[in-house]
């Protein structure tokens, strides 16, 4: 090639007026040379056939014969076919049945079997599940300006700290306890103190659990009891605020202690934020506060459901959004059922989205499939295959569901998968009739022995892109993440069902229809026939193949132009070098908040928290089993943990300062133990019972102990410092981890919630680098088996390899990172991409010849024009996406574009040119070899069938036997067999 490009430069050099026809007669020379090389080749691999050509030649000939008697088959009987295949995916979906639905993240996104899920399951044992919560809040009206005395940078909004921004926060926090709300499941009145968390202190005083400022007006002088004799926790704030100037107010946010009423230590950034100055000077941004709630969650087709908490939240969201309206303060808050209802948003917003989409999906393919021609359109056929495509979707749910494979949010886009890869193959088998039906060799065949031709070309075509698809798909589901796995599974069904459906139900139809275009009646009213002659040309005058004419005399010498073949490899091989950096920058990137959809009230209140609280880290625990707490060895490892100061937890460098509030230190305190000197053993338990009942009430919940004094579990807690990336999330709970094991505190360990994503976050990336190149090996083992030559399989599987880094590369590029969206993603690209690459490969295997060139040209125009119909109607389908308003389908819309363009610019592009280049020789050395060769499979399968082949009028070519199930024909008559039809 080198050579030959050498020479075309040479010819460029001569320059002068006959450099053009130089050029001309040079590239004629090439052209030659290629066809000379490509036959002594072909002459010494005719000489010692491979085991692998033989073994493909054997698959090859298997599927041909195949699909040729399936064709046979479907067309015999095409009604009765269709009401078989149509019972079948009733049958299937008998399935149904068994439908599960998994909504829980932790089910969803986190791997099972983690370290993370196990201390979960001990602290839930030990601790109680999880609760649920509520956040509010509150900030100055915006200002103009910056007001006086605000730190740099921040929001502009009055200060709140004064006395009356004190009661409007009371004001607004009242809203809950106002709240009620009736249970549906147990027609029950629900309020926020019959079923929030409790404090206590020594006293016995219980109000409901929260952290915020108010906490630090508490002060017993001015209880104030309920209307039914109960201490009220807000009234007492406010009786002691209303006392208090606007200094006194600012005095005591400045000094503290940030405590809570009953003494437990609160993280003062975590309740007040854009804090500035002291005393008079003292500015405050904003306040919040946090309420715990407890919690009865039940499962219900995959879903966790708190029937009493989601009745009592809506409510209060009501209540809160009329309450805001006319508050003195900005109010943003959240609670459990808020962050539920934004992610379901998130997921069925844009679902009307898919609907439009699927509608130009359906028309563009309803004019497409057939020519715009009131005969020759196949308006109905179109219709009858979106009908397949959901008998195909049907089933999947059907089997899916009966082998036990649960449906998760991200199935969703099971139906624009399917119907892409559906309106693929429908194009393909419509293609291959079209062109049987154009071949001088078969136009004047019967019916069903066209149709089964064309079914013995496309089904070969289909079934390689369909197995490649489906093991890409079933190997991708070897991951660890559930969401992704089910995913997988249910995809590798879908490919298979609509693949069945196809080359039956479809093919079934397609000889119905052709007998209608024969008999010249029209598409949509087929019980009228054209009195006229029918035209060939189109509503627009033009002769069919419109796509194909522009693929072989337009597009096939563009691309394979001299320069712009050398332009496209340079074009192709520089994006891939950029996207490799591309790829190698990808981060670790997710957050739940992601999912949040704009202009919600849980996207107001995520931004609300980020600009004035966002350099808040996670709160951690720290616990510990059934040990020897009196032990005087674990008694000195627990205090070398969790000191506050010098303690090991507390010097971790992802452990912020002075974070760490720990029990058994305050323990030590309190009995006023000197360094160095520790419990009694056998007394331990009782003074630890003691400190518990006084100033310790505090660590009630933190203690899990028996009435007889066994200590079964604890637990103290310090908080991170601020996390900028996934990765050092991961980083941080294995350093934690691994601190925690150095301790000698036996089966230490720290959790909070948020480890159970984490473990997620550190196999993700391997995880997507594992999917990936499992479904690279198997698409080049299938392409080597079912293409039947390795350079073409490793011409696909590095156009493949391109396309993927190129999508990799371009995501970073367009803001994506890594995550487990993007890794489901990247499953689908695989499989997507693969139809653009193997469709062209295929084909010019399939072209008869010697030359390159012609056989690039024959591929481009046999496959080209469905290939490109499948790509456009497949963006027109997520075209629509591009408004989305969820995170997960902004992700899917950018991917499945990237997908879409990419896999058309290597499949119309590089792939023809590395062919032109390097394309080993045909299975077809001249088309009269391939006609014969069908031919002979002709006869000898209808022979096989018991029927006559078709004898034409003049004796020499393949036609309809008198007598034939689709078609009669007058045997020995001049008109050819479109005469005297009976359909």
């Amino acid at each position: 090639s080198v050579g030959k490009v050498a020479k075309l430069s040479a010819c460029d050099l001569s320059g002068g007026e006959d450099q053009d026809e130089n050029e001309e007669a040079m590239m004629e020379a090439v052209d030659l040379e290629d066809r000379m090389n490509e036959s002594n080749g072909s002459a010494e691999e005719n000489e010692k056939v491979g085991l692998l050509r033989r073994v493909n030649s054997a698959v090859e000939n298997f599927m041909r014969r195949a699909f040729f008697r399936l064709g046979m088959l479907v067309t015999a009987r095409p009604v009765v076919t269709i009401v078989v295949m149509i019972v079948v995916a009733a049958l299937f979906c008998i399935g149904l049945l068994a439908f599960e639905q998994e909504s829980r993240a932790t089910e969803l996104w986190v791997p099972q079997g983690t370290e993370a899920l196990e201390n979960e399951k001990f602290v839930e044992d030990n601790f109680g599940t999880q609760g649920r919560f509520l956040n509010t809040i509150v900030t100055g009206k915006p200002t103009d300006s910056a007001p006086e005395n605000a730190p740099e940078g921040a929001p502009k909004s009055a200060n709140v700290a004064n006395q009356a921004a004190v009661l409007a926060f009371i004001q607004t926090v009242g809203v809950s306890y106002s709240t009620s709300a009736k249970d549906e499941d147990s027609g029950n009145t629900v309020t926020l103190q019959s079923f929030c968390e409790t404090s206590s202190d020594a006293s016995g005083l219980t109000f409901c659990t929260s952290f915020s400022v108010l906490d630090l007006f508490f002060d017993r002088n001015f209880l104030t009891n309920d209307s039914n004799g109960q201490p009220d926790f807000l009234q007492t704030i406010k009786a002691k605020v209303d006392t208090l100037s606007d200094t006194q107010v600012r005095q005591i946010l400045t000094d503290g202690p940030y405590v809570t009423w009953n003494g437990v230590q609160m993280e003062k950034a975590g309740v007040v934020a854009q804090v500035n100055g002291a005393d008079e000077s003292l500015y405050i941004g904003a306040f919040r506060i946090t309420q715990l709630l407890q919690s009865e969650i039940e499962v219900v087709n995959g879903e966790e459901i708190d029937h009493r908490a989601s009745a009592w939240e809506s409510q209060w969201t009501d209540d809160m959004v009329e309450f805001r309206t006319s508050s003195a303060l900005n109010v943003e808050f959240e609670s459990a059922s808020s962050q539920e209802d934004s992610l379901s948003t998130a997921l069925n917003g844009d679902i009307g989205l898919f609907t439009i989409g699927f509608v130009l999906l359906i028309v563009y393919t309803l004019l497409f499939l057939g020519q715009f021609h009131f005969v020759y359109s196949r308006w109905v056929a179109g219709l009858v295959l979106f009908g397949t495509i959901g008998l195909a979707l049907g089933s999947t749910y059907g089997l899916s569901s009966a082998f036990g494979l649960f449906f998760g949010p991200v199935h969703q886009v099971l139906p624009l998968l399917i119907l892409g890869l559906g309106v693929d193959d429908g194009f393909v088998i419509v293609r291959a009739l079209d062109v049987v039906n154009a071949h001088e060799h078969h136009k004047n065949k019967p019916v069903r022995t066209r149709i089964s031709l064309a079914l013995a070309e496309a089904g070969t075509a289909i079934t390689v892109t369909s197995i490649t698809n489906a093991c890409v798909f079933f190997i991708s589901s070897v991951t660890k993440l559930p969401a992704l796995r089910s995913f997988s599974l249910w995809a590798g069904i879908a490919v298979l069902m609509d693949f069945l459906f196809s080359v039956t139900l479809f093919t079934a139809y397609l000889s119905i229809d052709e007998r209608r275009r024969e008999a010249r009646r029209f598409d949509v009213i087929c019980c009228k026939a054209a009195r006229e002659p029918v035209k060939t040309t189109n509503w627009f005058g033009r002769e069919p193949g419109v796509l194909e004419r522009f693929f072989a005399e337009k597009w096939t010498p563009l691309v394979l132009n001299r320069f712009v073949r050398i332009a496209v490899l340079v074009f192709f091989t520089a994006l891939f070098g950029v996207c490799i950096w591309g790829t190698v920058e990808l981060k670790l990137n997710f957050d739940f908040s992601y999912f949040y959809p704009d202009n919600t009230l849980q996207k107001d209140y995520y931004d609300t928290e980020q600009a004035y609280f966002g350099d808040l880290g996670a709160n951690v625990g720290i616990y510990a089993g059934e040990i020897e707490y009196g032990s005087e060895s674990v008694q000195r490892d627990l205090l070398a943990l969790c000191a506050p100061d010098t303690g090991s937890i507390a010097q971790n460098q992802y452990i912020r300062d002075d974070s760490v509030t720990c029990w058994y230190y305050d323990m030590r305190s309190y009995y006023n133990l000197a360094d160095g000197e520790y419990f009694a053993a056998n007394e331990f338990s009782s003074q630890l019972a003691s400190y518990l009942a006084a100033d310790g009430a505090k660590y009630l919940r933190n203690i899990n102990m028996t009435d007889s004094g066994v200590i079964l579990a604890t637990r103290f807690f310090a908080q991170y410092k601020p996390l900028e990336t996934n990765e050092e999330e991961v980083d941080s709970m294995h350093s934690l981890r691994e601190t925690a094991s150095d301790s000698g505190v036996p089966g230490a360990f720290p959790f909070f919630f948020g480890y159970i994503f984490w473990e997620q976050y550190a196999i993700v990336r391997g995880e997507a680098l594992l999917a990936i190149c499992l479904s690279l090996v198997m698409v080049f083992v299938v392409a080597l088996l079912l293409i039947g030559h390795p350079l073409v399989a490793l011409i696909v599987l590095v156009s493949l390899g391109f396309s993927l880094v190129d999508i990799l590369g371009i995501v970073h590029f367009w803001g994506i990172d890594i995550s487990s969206v993007s890794v489901i993603c990247l499953s689908l690209a695989v499989g997507l991409s693969v139809d653009f690459t193997v469709h062209i490969a295929k084909a010019f295997m399939d072209a008869a010849g010697d030359s390159r060139r012609d056989r690039v040209q024959e591929a481009l125009k046999a496959l080209g024009p469905p290939v490109l119909h499948a790509g456009i109607s497949t963006f027109l389908a997520i075209f629509v996406l591009i408004g989305a308003k969820s995170f997960i389908f902004r992700v899917f819309f950018r991917c499945f574009l990237l997908i879409i363009l990419l896999g058309l610019a290597h499949g119309f592009m590089f792939v023809p040119v590395i062919l032109s280049f390097i394309g080993p020789r045909s299975f077809f050395r001249s088309e009269a070899q391939k006609a014969g060769a069908e031919d002979a499979l002709v006869e000898q399968l209808l022979g096989d069938t018991g029927e006559k082949a078709d004898v034409p009028s003049d004796g020499k070519n393949l036609a309809g036997s008198e007598g034939n199930n689709d078609i009669a024909v007058s045997s020995g008559s001049e008109s050819g067999p479109h005469q005297d039809l009976n359909v």
